[in-house]
């Protein structure tokens, strides 16, 4: 995937806003669970358990991982493969290649600053991180430089990412200058959003959608050229990786049988709105709480799933113990790599008696 971002003309070209986004989506492709009912057999999560086995011993190790912190483009470039994390993002492998000609100097990454920020929209339900890169780009007549910024990301948790927006802020050109931010990583399409020779409206953002994913190399190019005669500058250039909403599950009102012991009773919870694709049932954790999405009085596992019509499924657990006797609310969500991911939007009712 390929986006990228260009002013030129003849008159001077100031910015500092921050537009909205546009989104394209590209068309992907559905798979279809053909058992659902065999979610839970030991098979599969033997498999399971080697593959993942197989993709650890490639990919990077996220256990002493920083906390992303604002630094300098060099400091990013110094973690390495170790990288850091903010949120159920990971950054690793910073790469810079700064280039100019005689008539321009290229900046050194100790001119650059990464900050990164956390982009959440709660009433919109957005999950999303940003990359801010800072410097004083310019070039005067006759001047050209290209610096060339790559680093991969690495989603936690299970999650996956579905777009990506990119935003050149702070910028003037005049004289036929050009400032470009062109940027490409990995995708089932190549796109050419902008042509420099065709377009006369400076463009300073772009968005992508994509199928989900839980990993990506990045790879920005910022290019500021006088054309000969005229001045360029940019000041920013932000990358907002936006996280794949999950699946809302809504759940009946009440556990089948509606009351039980704790440490002792099975109990079924059953709804609709459940994403397709694998759920392995230890990897659903079941919270009881004596509100609705509050703090959980009591934790554990799913120990069945059992498919019903259309996207509806009933799930089986045993109440954890030490649950005091009451009326509780039950909550469901799977976060596990490797499964189709949700939450419930809601809480059935079950009143513990023992």
């Amino acid at each position: 995937m390929k986006t990228q971002l260009a002013v030129s003309g003849t008159n001077t070209w100031t910015n500092e806003l921050r537009p909205s986004m546009a989104g394209l989506t590209y068309d992907q492709k559905e798979v279809n669970m053909s058992n659902r009912n065999s979610r839970g057999n030991s098979w599969l999560i033997v498999l399971r358990l080697l593959v993942l086995g197989i993709l650890a011993a490639g990919m990077p190790t996220t256990a002493t991982a920083a906390k992303c912190e604002r630094g300098t483009l060099a400091e990013y470039i110094k973690l390495g493969d170790q990288g850091c994390t903010l949120g159920d993002f990971k950054f690793y492998d910073f790469q810079y290649t700064p280039k100019s000609n005689e008539d321009a100097t290229g900046l050194p990454a100790e001119d650059i600053t990464v900050t990164p920020e956390t982009d959440n929209n709660k009433e919109e339900k957005r999950e999303a991180v940003n990359l801010q890169f800072t410097a004083q780009w310019g070039v005067g007549p006759g001047g050209k430089i290209d610096s060339r910024i790559s680093y991969e990301v690495l989603i936690l948790n299970g999650r996956q990412m579905d777009s990506i927006e990119l935003d050149m802020n702070n910028f003037s050109v005049d004289n036929k200058a050009t400032v470009i931010v062109f940027e490409q990583f990995p995708g089932p399409v190549d796109l050419d959003v902008y042509d420099i020779k065709e377009q006369k409206i400076p463009k300073q953002s772009d968005s992508k959608s994509f199928p989900p994913r839980d990993f990506a190399l990045v790879k920005t190019d910022i290019k500021l050229d006088s054309n000969g005669f005229g001045t360029a500058a940019l000041g920013q250039v932000d990358n907002t990786f936006v996280l794949l909403k999950k699946k809302k599950a809504k759940l009946d009102r009440s556990t089948s049988p509606e009351s039980g012991a704790s440490n002792m009773s099975y109990l079924a919870v059953s709804g609709s709105g459940f994403p397709e694709g694998n759920i392995n049932p230890t990897n659903v954790v079941v919270e009881l709480a004596t509100k609705c999405h509050r703090a959980a009085s009591g934790t554990t596992s799913a120990v069945s799933i059992v498919s019903g019509p259309g996207d509806s499924e009933l799930l089986s657990f045993l109440l954890p113990g030490g649950l005091a006797p009451g009326q509780y609310f039950v909550s469901i969500s799977d976060s596990a790599e490797g499964d189709a991911n949700f939450e419930s939007s809601n809480c059935s009712e079950v009143n513990v008696i023992q």
